[in-house]
């Protein structure tokens, strides 16, 4: 189980994964140096397509698409996928 505020959860529950204050905790956390790093290695303007599996709310899809890669999202959560489309 998991604790998100007030809310107690099964990890791999639909319900979890949908809840809001799931979705934000994960759509507002920093992208990790690592990624960054590994992807300074790579230059956008190749247009190199990126396949985000396992999207949750967007963070990485969003900043690499910043960076100027084709990026293709996918999540088995709907409201996970919904704050990465927004």
């Amino acid at each position: 189980m998991s604790k998100t505020g007030n809310y107690e959860y099964a990890v791999n529950s639909d319900h979890y994964w949908n809840n809001t204050h799931v979705i934000d905790s994960f759509s507002n956390a920093a992208v990790k140096d690592y990624i960054k790093e590994f992807f300074e290695g790579y230059a956008p303007d190749r247009q190199l397509k990126v396949a985000d599996l396992g999207c949750g709310a967007g963070r990485y899809t969003i900043w690499l698409a910043k960076q100027g890669y084709d990026v293709y999202a996918c999540d088995a959560s709907e409201g996970m996928l919904n704050k990465t489309k927004e």
